[in-house]
């Protein structure tokens, strides 16, 4: 295995665990073999929920009290079904869960499921901090499925999967504030099925209505890969109630063609004619470490400066600092070049 999934092993068997359970930082959590497998996870003081989706490696109820899941790699192998690698689910509490140092990575290898998904939240606070996720390999892929209540994404690597059919680094189903920034989202088409699908291939889909009141989106990086013999124009933002597709540019000026959100909502999100081999130092393994003379370095924004609400962000996925040296600028991403 690559370095980033060399981490000491637990393999989830069969079955749904209705127990709390401890997982140490540095623990690499692997399940979803078959359909209906879960590992359920609930952080300390925290109720575990029970149900019956089809392979979910880690499934995490918040409740009423703040708690983080930092520092462990989870991987599904799910074959069939709707695979899972993460589920955070809320309710009326109002606890926020900090995910930081995580890699998830679902399925890898034929892609024989219906669908494939890196983390999905539903009715919960986040704060999500220098994650990698990568959604994986199927038919339909999509790196975060986004129905919380609010969430917070700052310098984490997406990948919104290998796709046969549809691949979606974000997916925003919900008119509820949400924050990213320093990002990069991918997305990637295998080419082995190209349906005439309106948000096939989209970097962030969003289904709501215009574009999330209170939200922002800064010094991300957007890039789909297509095919080399696709002339469809890249797709970085969908809005599938409208029924409309936008070019970077467009997405940037978004906040200046609706009056419903303050102009210097969105801005600084940018994208590269560099290829993943340029931009990372292997990509084909899950290794989203920066190079040199990626376009991502020294290219994200000071959110303080901004005037945003932000975590306090000093080292990277690796642990390494951030920025890299005193002065500088953030890179985007999970990941500082030092």
């Amino acid at each position: 295995m690559m370095k980033i999934l060399e981490f000491p092993s637990l393999y989830v068997s069969t079955g749904v665990f209705e127990e709390s359970v401890s997982i140490p930082r540095g623990l690499s959590v692997l399940g979803g073999f078959i359909d209906s497998e879960n590992c359920q996870y609930a952080p300390e003081g925290h109720e575990t929920m029970v149900t019956n989706h089809e392979s979910i490696t880690l499934q995490v109820q918040v409740g009423a009290q703040d708690a983080v899941i930092s520092d462990i790699m989870i991987q599904n192998q799910g074959l069939d079904g709707v695979n899972t690698v993460m589920s955070v689910l809320g309710d009326a509490e109002p606890g926020t869960l900090l995910l930081k140092n995580l890699t998830l990575l679902g399925f890898t290898g034929t892609p024989i499921g219906r669908s494939s998904q890196g983390l999905a939240v539903e009715d919960a606070r986040v704060e999500v901090v220098n994650n990698v996720i990568h959604a994986g390999e199927s038919y339909n892929t999509t790196a975060i499925q986004w129905n919380g209540t609010h969430g917070s994404f700052f310098h984490n690597t997406i990948h919104g999967g290998k796709a046969r059919y549809r691949s979606v680094a974000f997916q925003i189903q919900r008119n509820l504030p949400i924050s990213l920034i320093n990002n990069v989202f991918l997305t990637e088409h295998l080419g082995d099925f190209t349906p005439p699908v309106f948000d096939s291939q989209c970097v962030i889909d969003y289904r709501g209505e215009g574009w999330p009141l209170g939200s922002v989106a800064k010094g991300n990086f957007l890039k789909p890969i297509r095919l080399p013999e696709s002339t469809e124009a890249p797709r970085y933002f969908c809005d599938i109630r409208d029924h409309q597709l936008f070019s970077l540019a467009e997405f940037n000026a978004l906040d200046e063609s609706l009056t419903t959100i303050p102009d210097g909502t969105i801005s600084s999100n940018r994208t590269s004619t560099q290829t993943f081999a340029e931009l990372f130092l292997d990509s084909t393994t899950n290794d989203f470490h920066l190079i040199l003379g990626s376009s991502l370095l020294d290219a994200g924004i000071d959110p303080v400066s901004e005037g945003l609400s932000a975590p306090s962000i000093t080292n990277d996925h690796d642990g390494q600092s951030r920025p890299h040296a005193e002065g500088e600028r953030y890179d985007i991403g999970a990941y500082e070049l030092h």
